[in-house]
């Protein structure tokens, strides 16, 4: 089994593959340009070095969360993602337009860090924005952050959510022989009990709200 690490050699790769099956050939071509662009576009890789980038697992060097939402530091609060980790993200992981992911993973090997890192980056997505502080103030400012957040907002915080538990499950069970429903479903179980094992219940309402929310757009 060959582990792809080298950009240049996963690219090849992954072109080959495109050319054997026209069925790969649109999910591959995405990965290529997403390689491509962190090899060679600068306004791409200068998020994640001042440096040529050769290897895929240089894209995952640092040692803290990357994937996160984080408040905007206007007065009027809303949520905003961190560019780098959406880059990151979707250079791993392919949208395939209802909701679920198609992993990079899934189509060459890549090395056991790699998995090991974005799986640490998902955790930590999922309790963003703000990492846990135990005490009362930083849960009632973060609750009163959340009541004043606007249905577009509450939206986009459910997609942010969905998103990341989507590709946390895609590369949980890619190559493994556990169903991606039940990996997902999991996830979502302990996202729900950390919410509320913490007390930030605030949380789960805003997302039940996003839900509410989307329901109504699509009866109308």
């Amino acid at each position: 089994m060959y582990i792809f690490d080298n950009i240049t050699l996963a690219m090849m790769g992954l072109y080959s593959m495109g050319q054997k099956s026209s069925a790969h050939a649109t999910i591959s071509d995405y990965f290529i340009l997403k390689l491509d662009d962190i090899n060679h576009n600068k306004e791409v890789s200068k998020y994640f070095s001042n440096l040529p980038i050769q290897n895929i697992s240089d894209i995952l060097v640092e040692n803290y969360n990357e994937i996160f939402l984080g408040y905007s530091s206007e007065k009027k609060t809303h949520i905003i993602e961190n560019e780098k980790g959406k880059l990151l993200r979707e250079t791993f992981f392919k949208d395939d337009n209802n909701g679920s992911h198609i992993y990079l993973g899934s189509l060459i090997t890549l090395p056991s860090e790699v998995k090991e890192k974005l799986s640490h980056y998902f955790k930590n997505a999922l309790i963003s924005p703000n990492l846990f502080k135990h005490d009362f103030e930083s849960l009632m400012l973060d609750a009163d952050k959340f009541s004043k957040l606007s249905d577009k907002e509450l939206l986009h915080y459910k997609k942010f959510i969905d998103e990341n538990m989507d590709c946390y499950a895609t590369l949980l069970s890619t190559n493994s022989r556990v169903k991606k429903e039940d990996v997902l479903q999991k996830i979502q179980e302990e996202w729900k009990k950390t919410m509320l094992t913490n007390k930030y219940s605030h949380r789960l309402k805003a997302y039940d709200k996003a839900c509410e929310l989307e329901s109504e757009d699509e009866r109308f």
